[in-house]
């Protein structure tokens, strides 16, 4: 498309858009905004977010006090707002933009961001949805909003109208002063903050040193000299840019909360293992929904839970499960890769907690299914002396938290390291006893199997597809083994997993082993998460 630069350029173009991207084209190639879609916003530039849109009759929702639907002004704006929530609690590292625009292929719209800053800040919505379709209770009160009927929508098909926010959006798009709203650092957001902060400010702070340095500027325990561009922390000097600086903290508040900057402190060794930490494997359960998993067994158990109970995660992998817990002295994980287990020793990654290597279905089955003593070490048990110990003490309760493996056993013992290769487990030899048909040879069932002998009064919080709860073929399954009551959980698409391939649901459910109630007779009703648009 050739640069449009006259009013009947750009209305011959937008003539022929069948879409919201042929809209978003025409608009950006008038205007000359480069495309900048990152975080899956339509447009951004320094001051300006763009959400376009295909024609919604826009003006419609200002005028007429009945009209409501998906599609209106309201919505819209409510979607755009979802993207300035997360850059306003740090999860988007760009700046707070200054203005928004709404456009479709007849209208557009501009507004202040900052006018509707008491609704984008309070965590009170769901903001987990798609902003696509954002919070009901959202749209109702943008559209109950003080400022909803002063906002101005252009009719881009009359040239004076075209003309009036033509100039008024060129205004803004070279107005470099950003907003000066500045962004929250969180216990939740603290960590993708210091990597920002890494990457501007910490470049001229030697790497280890970058944890320690990140805590005293943001506590602003730091001296910095603008006119040498010399940060000062205690008897340490470093060389930072100065615009570089003073743009930072102007993004950011500092410091956080008394209750947030407390627990930062705690958390504080997360930024000397962060690199160490974060092991990307194939289907790790991706953070956001790790913790969103926490919060729904608090829902279940209450706020302090881990207080109380004991965590054991049998498939840890790089511990995404556990990340988020706010203490690890009560917590257990195991994992079947000894190589992982070791970076996550030697780097402290949990510190308090009690990380080994462990074949679940294969190590101790034998004297676990014999209700050995767990106490009597002789027996030569692979479990490690504290979590045996806790164990027996039938006083002690427990959380079973993981996102087990999902292959199929094979027809023979495997030799090789293939995913498509897997042994023939103990505790599948000792399933055939229960007769639960061709569900064990799921390795999933058989870790269910074993921690409904061995945890029969759990609370268990599990990542799964949900085949076992209405597949056919589990049927068997769910009549002569799994019977625990459903608790509460929610289902997310699998395309949130890195490496993925297709879409299907993937669930976290919540059962409790202590009361046993056949699956087919419960309500089993889950929150449905769509971040697909993330």
């Amino acid at each position: 498309m050739k640069k449009l630069k006259t009013f009947s350029d750009f209305t011959r173009e937008m003539a022929g858009t069948d879409t919201e991207e042929d809209v978003k084209a025409v608009y950006l190639n008038y205007f000359g905004v480069k495309l900048s879609s990152k975080h899956k916003q339509d447009a951004r530039t320094e001051s300006v977010l763009f959400e376009f849109k295909e024609d919604k009759n826009m003006a419609k929702d200002l005028k007429d006090a009945g009209s409501f639907s998906k599609a209106s002004l309201a919505a819209i704006l409510a979607q755009s707002l979802y993207y300035v929530h997360r850059t306003k609690w740090g999860q988007v590292l760009d700046t707070i933009p200054k203005y928004i625009v709404l456009a479709d292929r007849n209208e557009a719209a501009i507004v202040l961001a900052s006018d509707w800053t008491d609704l984008y800040t309070p965590v009170s919505y769901d903001w987990r949805r798609a902003p696509s379709s954002p919070d009901p209770k959202l749209i109702k009160d943008v559209r109950s909003h003080l400022k909803f009927k002063s906002i101005k929508v252009y009719d881009l098909s009359l040239a004076q109208e075209f003309g009036l926010f033509e100039e008024s959006l060129k205004a803004f798009l070279v107005d470099k002063d950003s907003s000066t709203e500045q962004k929250y650092v969180t216990l939740d957001n603290f960590e993708s903050v210091f990597e920002h902060w890494c990457t501007t400010v910490g470049e001229g702070v030697e790497s280890k040193q970058r944890g320690k340095v990140f805590l005293k500027d943001l506590q602003k325990q730091t001296i910095f000299d603008s006119e040498q561009g010399i940060l000062a922390v205690g008897k340490d000097r470093f060389q930072v840019s100065r615009d570089v600086y003073k743009w930072f903290w102007k993004a950011y508040k500092r410091p956080p909360s008394a209750k947030d900057m407390e627990g930062i402190l705690a958390r504080a060794d997360r930024l000397e293992n962060m690199d160490k930490r974060r092991f990307t494997g194939e289907f790790f359960t991706p953070l956001p929904f790790a913790k969103l998993g926490l919060e729904y067994i608090e829902k279940v158990l209450g706020p302090d839970w881990h207080k109380e109970y004991y965590v054991w995660d049998m498939a840890c992998g790089s511990g995404n499960l556990e990340y988020h817990l706010p203490d690890y002295s009560k917590v257990f994980m195991s994992e079947l890769d000894g190589r992982t287990v070791e970076q996550l020793n030697e780097n402290n990654v949990f510190p308090g907690a009690t990380v080994f290597q462990y074949d679940y279905l294969n190590d101790d089955v034998e004297l676990m299914m014999a209700g050995a003593d767990l106490l009597n070490d002789k027996h030569g048990w692979k479990l490690p002396r504290s979590l045996r110990e806790a164990l027996a003490d039938k006083t002690k309760k427990w959380v079973v938290l993981f996102n087990p493996p999902y292959a199929e056993v094979g027809s023979g013992i495997a030799t090789g390291t293939d995913k498509n290769e897997v042994s023939v487990t103990k505790i599948q030899a000792c399933m055939h006893e229960g007769d639960v048909g061709k569900a064990s040879r799921e390795l999933f069932v058989q870790f269910l199997f074993r921690i409904s002998k061995e945890l029969p009064t759990a609370m268990m919080g599990m990542y799964a597809t949900l085949k076992y709860v209405n597949a056919q073929a589990f049927e068997k399954f769910r009549e002569k083994m799994f019977q625990p009551t459903y608790k509460g959980g929610f289902i997310f698409p699998s395309s949130a997993f890195q490496g993925t391939k297709g879409q299907w649901p993937v669930s976290f459910l919540i059962w409790d082993w202590s009361n046993k109630i056949p699956v087919e007779s419960q309500k089993i009703v889950m929150d449905v998460y769509n971040y697909e648009e993330d």
